[in-house]
């Protein structure tokens, strides 16, 4: 990957309200994960190519300019009661590349900013991340389908056995189910993971999100010649339909209605397992 340092013209918060309550511009505009249905892979230039933006004062400032813009008290939402949740790394993992820019400034910047916190979703543990705070998202699937799917990545036990350390070091934590993937003859693979998540001493202090696959047809093209063997989980044609977002076209999801009884599913399951651990959101 051919990697660029820069100054990033591209300074405008995005309204998230999943996640966080706003997506910061990046700090870094790559990822050295390998991730097979990864959105940021749907962009062909971000497998060859990948940015570290260097004027982090004018990300930061920005980010504060738009945090003394937000009502105080805050209105309570789904991503905090009192805090404006900020994710700092949509296009990157930030224990994955903690080594490749300033962290440490950056989290240290949030500490004197009472009303906002940083939040970012991972699929690798990174003990170095420990001295900071703030919310981490630890990325969570059947191991079966990470081996495939996120080759490379930190092993899916080892993610969820970082949770209490987490936890015990000031971090709140969250899991990130996503993506959620169906196969009619492997829903035990699901009952496993919640098996292992229920082990965690702090459930109760624990929250999830889940999001189910979408897809498309470029990057599936684009798997077809590389990673055939992940589109054996990703392509599914005849339980899949297109929906058009706002941000991509030709976005390949589950079948609507089939999509609500698989929702409603999964959260049985996952009561039947975890019922102490809030869902944020399901989508």
């Amino acid at each position: 990957m051919i990697i660029k340092k820069q100054r990033t013209k591209t300074l405008a918060m995005k309204a998230n309200k999943r996640s966080a309550d706003i997506t910061s511009p990046n700090f870094l505009y790559f990822c050295g994960a390998s991730c097979r249905y990864c959105y940021c892979k749907r962009n062909p230039r971000f497998r060859t190519h990948g940015y570290i933006n260097e004027n982090m004062l004018d990300i930061l400032a920005v980010i504060d300019k738009w945090a003394n813009e937000q009502p105080y008290p805050k209105i309570p939402n789904q991503v905090h009661e009192t805090m404006y949740g900020v994710d700092i790394a949509n296009a990157t993992d930030i224990s994955r590349h903690y080594a490749d820019y300033n962290w440490s400034y950056v989290f240290d910047w949030f500490k004197d900013r009472p009303k906002i916190f940083p939040t970012f979703a991972t699929k690798f543990v990174n003990n170095k991340l420990l001295k900071h705070t703030g919310r981490i998202r630890f990325s969570l699937m059947p191991q079966e389908y990470s081996s495939i799917l996120e080759p490379g990545t930190t092993p899916i036990h080892i993610r969820i056995k970082a949770i209490d350390r987490f936890i015990e070091h000031g971090w709140d934590v969250n899991i990130n189910l996503s993506p959620v993937i169906y196969r009619a003859s492997e829903s035990h693979l699901y009952r496993d993971l919640f098996e292992q998540i229920a082990k965690s001493k702090y459930l109760d202090r624990i929250q999830s999100e889940v999001i189910f696959l979408t897809h498309d047809k470029g990057l599936h093209e684009y798997n077809l010649v590389n990673y055939p063997e992940a589109e054996e989980l990703l392509w599914q044609p005849d339980i899949q339909e297109i929906k058009n977002s706002q941000h991509r076209q030709c976005t390949l999801r589950y079948e609507h209605r089939m999509k609500a009884q698989l929702i409603n599913q999964f959260t049985q399951m996952y009561n039947e397992y975890i019922p102490e651990v809030n869902i944020r959101y399901i989508f």
